[in-house]
């Protein structure tokens, strides 16, 4: 089963948003350590989200 390019990139915003939210969250706990690594994930979250924006603009060209 494929999955659509707007499928895959309304996945990955969903990711990001739930990435912020936990960074949010455990910055307002005071848990630096899960912060830092919560920002790790959000860091690659937008990386693969920006990623498959790049590539379905790129289709379209």
């Amino acid at each position: 089963m494929n999955i659509s390019k707007s499928d895959r990139i309304a996945a990955l915003e969903i990711a990001c948003r739930a990435e912020r939210d936990s960074v949010e969250r455990a910055e307002r706990s005071g848990n630096c350590i899960a912060a830092a690594i919560n920002r790790n994930r959000l860091e690659k979250a937008e990386i693969r989200l920006s990623a498959a924006v790049d590539c379905r603009s790129s289709d379209h060209q």
